[in-house]
């Protein structure tokens, strides 16, 4: 089994890496650094992340946002205040520092039982389906098929998923955007955050004012999509491979 750990105190990432080598884990990199750390993913594609909760200003919920595909993920905090946040992620555990090696122990078993039952469950799956040319979309009153290839990008509002479609008007639909993503083709569609799915073909430019942001032009969108520090990785990684 494959981990990642991400820690920004040196001390602690020494401590964690001698009890992930010692549960009989690989151990394939570490990182101090949100932006480290989606590197490390997309370059190593782990099985599981253990990750500290504030890391240098940015937050290790940050960093899962922007993941379209995350590692199963075991947290290892001093913060116990994070915990009902964390299982949003469906973490596989939640451990508090100092570290227990017996409560470690736990995390890990729990960790390769995770494992085993989706290998399992991957078996058994079927093959593929062909990629959808269009979805289905209700926004309560009146359900329409809508062109993928229409469709700019898809922001959520709560419950309801927003549709920004090329020559009309937004669409909201009754659905949420985790639903509408299953629907829609890959890798046309990108989910850089919790809250926002790009049409990555409609991609003009992308202007970055600050280390910390940027905004994304989309043809036929009037106005540019802001994105935060997290969706801004997750989008150049996506457009320009991982950082070697």
């Amino acid at each position: 089994m494959r981990a990642i750990l991400v820690d920004d105190e040196p001390a602690a990432r020494r401590g964690l890496a001698r009890l992930i080598e010692a549960a009989g884990l690989d151990l394939v990199g570490q990182a101090a650094t949100v932006p480290e750390a989606a590197r490390l993913i997309e370059e190593t594609r782990p099985d599981a992340a253990f990750l500290d909760i504030e890391i240098g200003g940015a937050t290790s919920f940050d960093l899962l946002a922007a993941l379209a595909r995350p590692p199963k993920v075991i947290f290892v905090t001093a913060h116990s205040d994070h915990a009902l946040r964390a299982f949003d992620f469906q973490v596989v555990d939640f451990l508090l520092k100092p570290l227990d090696p017996a409560r470690f122990a736990v995390a890990v078993q729990r960790l390769e039982r995770t494992l085993k039952a989706e290998a399992a469950i991957q078996q058994h799956r079927p093959a593929a389906r062909p990629q959808p040319r269009s979805v289905q979309v209700s926004n309560g009153r009146e359900t329409r098929m809508v062109d993928c290839r229409r469709i700019l990008c898809l922001e959520a509002e709560r419950d309801y998923t927003r549709l920004y479609l090329e020559d009309e008007a937004p669409l909201l639909a009754n659905a949420l955007i985790g639903r509408l993503e299953e629907m829609l083709p890959k890798p046309m569609f990108r989910r850089i955050s919790r809250s926002l799915i790009l049409n990555t073909e409609r991609i003009e430019r992308i202007e970055t004012p600050d280390r910390n942001s940027a905004l994304v032009h989309l043809a036929g969108l009037a106005s540019p999509i802001a994105i935060g520090r997290a969706g801004r990785s997750a989008l150049r990684q996506f457009l320009l491979g991982p950082v070697r």
